[in-house]
């Protein structure tokens, strides 16, 4: 198994992770269709496109530098 977080990936193979999940998550994951193998969780209110970008490992988009958590979206600073 491996987590990214921010920019970094983590790989169970080499280190242990530990994934603390809500009861809905759990049910999210459970609930995933075959040939899906990816879960994301992120801040309420963030940028879809932003997100699904930084899934794809655009490095260019700070995702989390605000203190409140939210996305920095680039288009409007």
């Amino acid at each position: 198994m491996k987590i990214k977080i921010g920019d970094t990936v983590y790989d169970s193979s080499k280190e242990p992770i530990l994934l603390i999940l809500t009861p809905m998550e759990r049910l999210d994951i459970i609930a995933m269709p075959p040939g899906v193998d990816k879960y994301v969780s992120s801040p309420e209110g963030s940028d879809m496109r932003l997100i699904q970008q930084w899934i794809l490992g655009y490095r260019h988009l700070p995702l989390t530098d605000r203190p409140e958590g939210r996305v920095n979206d680039p288009r409007k600073d």
